[in-house]
Order: structure tokens, then sequence, then C-alpha cells
């Protein structure tokens, strides 16, 4: 994550020329605390495993999902210089599971079992007999369907 404010801005990846003498960040000081920052930044990567925690997947491998809309029109500054054009928007982001049978390159998916495993006290816990009433068990038989408590009330 980059975290950028307007005093200190400096684009991620940018290089200082051997012997610069440019300045990009400037130092805080007890009279001059450092501004808060107002952008926040992520690669696409970074993005993904921010979804898939908050989504609390913990398996499958990831990547990033966007939803276009395009609109077609005609734009220009006056009615005489006009030309057609699309505008692209982007509706929605989010992540999607790689489909079976397709491989994506690990450079554009992240793998939910790496970046979210699963922690000992978010695992299922396995059935036992203490774990279950007596009555409502596993060998209780399952609850009727919709379907079929309408049927009861219509035969009674």
């Amino acid at each position: 994550m980059s975290v950028h404010n307007a005093d200190t801005f400096q684009p991620r990846g940018a290089q200082h020329p051997a012997g610069s003498q440019q300045i990009f960040h400037r130092l805080a000081t007890p009279d001059k605390p450092m501004p808060a920052a107002n952008q926040f930044t992520w690669n696409y990567k970074e993005l993904i495993t921010l979804m898939v925690k908050a989504a609390g997947i913990h398996e499958g491998r990831w990547g990033l999902l966007l939803n276009y809309g395009m609109t077609p029109g005609n734009f220009g500054p006056s009615d005489d210089q006009l030309n057609p054009g699309l505008i692209v928007a982007v509706l929605g982001i989010g992540i999607q599971r790689e489909p079976l049978g397709i491989t994506i390159p690990s450079s554009m998916v992240v793998d939910a079992a790496e970046v979210n495993p699963v922690r000992p006290s978010e695992a299922p816990e396995t059935p036992s007999s203490r774990s279950h009433p007596i009555t409502g068990g596993p060998s209780s038989p399952p609850e009727p369907s919709r379907r079929e408590r309408l049927t009861r009330r219509e035969r009674s």
C-alpha cells in the first residue's frame, strides 16, 4: 500500500537520479508534523488480498474483476466540432475465482490459502456426540421443507 498526501506525493516506483539534490519528502520536525495522509493506493494484488480477507475466503486462486459500462455519443466543444466517441465507466470492482481448466499467470492472481489462511479458531469443529443435545441431534429426522409443511396444512 502506498500512502500519499498533497505535500509529499511521489509516484510509486519513482527513482531518484544518482546525485540528485531533489527532495521529494519533507521531513517532519517537532514544530512541523507531517500532514495527514489523504490518499491511499494499492496495486491490484494488494486490492485482491484485501477483498479476499474481507470476504472471508480461505481457498482458491482469485483475480481482479472489473465491470465496465460503455456509452457511445458525439463529443466536442461545439456543434461544429463534434466527433464520435465512447465513454467507458467502471461500474463495479470485485474478485473472481480462477475458472476451472484455465491457468491465469500467478502475477495476476492471489492464492487465498496463502494470503488468508484458516486460523485454528476459524476451523470448523468436528462433530461429536457431546456437541449435540440429546434431542435435535444428528440422528433426528430433518426438518420438513416448506412444500411439505404447506401440503400437511392443506390435508388437515
